[in-house]
């Protein structure tokens, strides 16, 4: 048994191994982090802020992904906004970013 899930983290705190922290709670129970993208609020030449952190999981048989659900609130700089199967629009976020896809329908 293989699952995907979608997960949406917002960054309270940006800091050095918070996306660390997160990838390590995810191999800890075994859960595989299939693609990974990032959310940016402010991109000038000397700050960048990322506000989002998206992950597309892959969940299996001996993944202890239960464990994961209950222990993501742990990370106090992130906050959990999506956990889902993921939908067509997640899949295309996590392919081109939201910012981007928000871009090129304006454009249109």
């Amino acid at each position: 048994m293989t699952e995907l899930w979608y997960l949406e983290c917002k960054v309270l705190k940006d800091r050095p191994g918070v996306l660390s922290e997160v990838s390590a709670l995810m191999a800890r129970h075994k859960v595989n982090i299939i693609a990974i993208t990032t959310g940016l609020e402010e991109v000038t030449p000397d700050k960048i802020r990322p506000t989002v952190l998206r992950f597309l999981l892959q969940v299996t048989k001996d993944s202890e992904f239960g464990v994961v659900r209950h222990a993501l609130p742990e990370i106090r700089e992130v906050e959990v906004t999506a956990l889902r199967k993921p939908t067509s629009l997640d899949m295309i976020t996590l392919k081109y970013g939201l910012e981007a896809v928000i871009s090129t329908a304006r454009d249109m």
